[in-house]
C-alpha cells in the first residue's frame, strides 16, 4: 500500500522542540549584544510567529481529521451526514500563528504598561519570551494527553514540499483536491511579503531625528499666582532663573544655553531689538531622554521693561548668540528696578501674553503646582 504525503508524519513533538529552540535562539539575539541585519533577522519569529503558533497548537493539540455528522433530514432536508472537520490543516496552522502573534504580543506590552515595570524592549522581550515558552509546555501537555491517532504530528518533510509540486498529493479523507496547490503557495508568499515590510521598516532609518524639549519652570506657584516665572530683578544683583531641558534627540548631546537681556520697541506688531546684552550662560550634556533642570545665574544691568531671551544651542554657542541662530528659545519679559530687592513671582507682566517663543522654538513654560 502506498502512502501519501499527507500521511508522512514527524514524531508530535518535533515542531515544539523546533520552536522551543528558535525561541531561545531569538531571547539570545535580544539579550546579548548582538546588532544589525543579523539581530532583526533572529528576533522577527518572536514577534510575527512563535507566540501565535504556540497559541494555535495550544487551541488544536489534535491533527485535522473528517468525522461524519448526521443531520435530522426532516429539519435539514439532508438524507446523508457530511463530513465535518475536527481542527486545523498545517497550513492554516501557518496563517494563524501570524495572526495569533499580532494578538499575544500587544497583549503582553498592555500587561507590562500596567506593570511596576516600563514600558521598554527588555521587560516586553522577556514577557513575549514567558508567554510563549508556557503555552509550548502546555500545548505540549495536551498533545501528550491524547491518543497516538489523534494528537497533531508535523508532516514529513516529503509532505511539505507536496505543497509546490505540480499534482496535488492525495488526502487519506479528501482525496485528491482539485486546483493544485496554489492557495498554499499563495499564502506562502503572502507571509514573505509580510516579512520584507516588516524587515524593511525597521531597517530602514526615518526622518524623524528627535527633538529637544526647552522651558522654564518654578515650583513655588500657589493659587495667588500671577506670573508664571519670576519677573521683577534688580539691577547689578545677581539672580537665579531655572530653566529645564529634555533630550529626546536619540543620542547623547551637549547643550549651552545663553542669556541675553534685551531692549526691544514694538510698532507694527514688528519687534526690534535696540540694546542687547549677554548677562548670564551655562554648559551641559544630557543623555538620550534625560530630563534635567538647571539654574542660570544672571546679572541684569538694563533698567525697566525688558526681555531677558534664553537660548538653547547644541555643540557650543557662536560669537554673536541671538534668536535666529539658536536651535530654542524663551523669551521672558521681566521688569529690572534700580534698587530694592528681587522680587519672586510677584505682579504680573504686562507682556505675559508673549511668553511663548517665536516660529523658531519648540519650548514651553511648564509649572510645577504646590500646596
Amino acid at each position: 500500500m502506498s502512502h501519501s504525503p499527507y500521511s508522512r508524519r514527524s514524531p508530535w513533538f518535533t515542531d515544539l522542540v523546533a520552536a522551543l529552540a528558535l525561541l531561545g535562539v531569538s531571547a539570545a539575539a535580544i539579550h546579548t549584544s548582538l546588532t544589525g541585519l543579523p539581530r532583526l533577522l533572529l528576533t522577527m519569529p518572536l514577534v510575527l510567529f512563535l507566540p501565535g503558533y504556540a497559541l494555535v497548537s495550544t487551541i488544536f493539540p489534535d491533527r485535522n481529521t473528517t468525522s461524519r455528522t448526521a443531520f435530522d433530514d426532516a429539519v435539514s432536508g439532508l438524507r446523508n451526514p457530511l463530513p465535518t472537520a475536527r481542527s486545523v490543516t498545517g497550513v492554516e496552522r501557518v496563517a494563524l500563528a501570524v495572526v495569533g502573534s499580532a494578538l499575544v504580543v500587544p497583549l503582553v506590552a498592555l500587561g507590562v504598561h500596567f506593570s511596576p515595570q516600563p514600558i521598554e524592549l527588555l521587560p516586553i522581550a522577556v514577557g513575549v519570551e514567558g508567554t510563549t515558552g508556557v503555552l509550548l509546555l502546555v500545548a505540549a501537555v495536551r498533545r501528550a494527553t491524547l491518543d497516538a491517532d489523534e494528537r497533531y504530528a508535523p508532516p514529513h518533510p516529503t509532505a511539505i514540499t507536496g505543497l509546490f509540486s505540480s499534482r496535488p498529493p492525495e488526502h487519506p479523507m479528501r482525496g485528491r483536491a482539485e486546483g493544485g496547490r496554489l492557495p498554499a503557495v499563495a499564502l506562502a508568499l503572502s507571509l514573505l511579503v509580510l516579512l520584507s515590510t516588516v524587515g524593511y521598516a525597521a531597517t530602514v532609518p526615518t526622518d524623524d531625528a528627535g527633538f529637544t524639549e526647552f522651558y522654564v519652570e518654578t515650583e513655588n506657584v500657589d493659587g495667588n499666582t500671577q506670573s508664571m516665572y519670576q519677573n521683577q530683578f534688580t539691577a547689578g544683583e545677581p539672580a537665579n532663573i531655572t530653566f529645564g531641558v529634555e533630550n529626546r534627540e536619540q543620542q547623547t548631546e551637549s547643550y549651552t544655553v545663553v542669556v541675553l537681556s534685551e531692549r526691544v520697541q514694538t510698532n507694527d506688531n514688528e519687534t526690534t531689538v535696540t540694546e542687547s546684552e549677554q548677562i548670564g550662560a551655562a554648559d551641559l550634556t544630557l543623555d538620550s531622554r534625560e530630563n534635567v533642570s538647571r539654574d542660570v545665574t544672571v546679572t541684569p544691568s538694563m533698567t525697566g521693561d525688558v526681555r531677558f531671551t534664553l537660548l538653547l544651542y547644541r555643540d557650543g554657542a557662536p560669537a554673536d548668540p541671538s534668536a535666529e541662530n539658536a536651535y530654542r528659545s524663551l523669551k521672558l519679559y521681566v521688569t529690572v528696578s534700580g534698587d530694592g530687592q528681587n522680587g519672586s513671582l510677584a505682579g504680573p507682566a504686562a507682556s505675559d501674553s508673549t511668553l511663548v517663543t517665536d516660529s523658531l522654538s519648540t519650548s514651553a513654560i511648564r509649572t510645577t503646582s504646590t500646596p
